[in-house]
């Protein structure tokens, strides 16, 4: 019946769901760090190996999303190597204890720099600069849609050229939903900065006892991003550490 089929379909939805959860809760910086080579992003993997007697184990790592070659027209656009995920997330994670234990330092900064205002102005910049450039983008591909049906250009020279359109395009969008993600964080930023030092003082005594969700929760409260080159990993913090980014080779 139909009922029955739709009710199928919600279990195959709500099971693809529970995977996708399962595997980002595996991961301390999914959503944070991106490839300084290529501008990708990096995402958890996981990838099942064995041990001595058969033992089935799952190891754990970053893969910059650019070396994915089934993803792009020509293979791979990058060689950045994977990072095993429980050595990277010890790294930042002890960097943001680092921050938390010094959170004077940190308020200094903040104010000196008068970050409230500058982070939002340049936040708004950016959001209009990249909505101009979507635009141009869209109307790039609409010249190119009417350029074949004038006849202007064959059907192979439409989907190539469309493909980096839309390459540019897709792009564009996910830094304007990134910038006003980053733009609703402002608010919050200011009573972070605000409490930092309370804030500090009740975690400090019990950082080693947080749950998994608990630290995830306060990396991504400080932390705005996490660039990759390499073995050389750069964390941005979005309250300003003095010297930031840090930087953990």
């Amino acid at each position: 019946s139909d009922l029955f089929a739709a009710a199928q379909e919600q279990l195959q939805r709500n099971r693809q769901l529970a995977r996708r959860h399962a595997v980002a809760e595996r991961f301390l910086l999914q959503g944070l760090l991106g490839c300084a080579r290529c501008g990708y992003a990096y995402c958890g993997r996981t990838t099942l190996g064995y041990r001595a007697q058969g033992v089935k184990v799952a190891y754990l790592y970053y893969a910059c999303v650019g070396r994915c070659g089934h993803r792009f027209e020509g293979g791979a656009v990058c060689t950045a190597p994977h990072l095993r995920s429980a050595e990277l997330e010890k790294a930042v994670w002890g960097s943001v204890r680092g921050v938390l234990q010094d959170p004077a330092r940190v308020l200094d900064e903040w104010c000196r720099r008068g970050a409230e205002d500058s982070m939002s102005a340049q936040l708004r910049a950016q959001q209009a600069e990249t909505t101009r450039s979507l635009g141009v983008q869209e109307k790039t591909l609409q010249r190119l849609v009417d350029a074949y049906e004038a006849g202007a250009i064959d059907l192979d020279d439409l989907h190539a050229r469309s493909e980096r359109v839309r390459a540019r395009i897709r792009q564009a969008r996910t830094e304007i939903e990134s910038v006003a993600t980053q733009l609703g964080q402002v608010v919050e930023l200011r009573e972070v900065a605000g409490r930092l030092s309370a804030f500090a003082d009740q975690v400090r005594s019990g950082l080693d006892e947080l749950s998994w969700q608990q630290r995830q929760q306060l990396i991504r409260t400080l932390v705005s991003r996490i660039d990759i080159d390499g073995e050389r990993v750069t964390i941005v913090y979005r309250v300003p550490a003095a010297g930031s980014g840090n930087s953990s080779d």
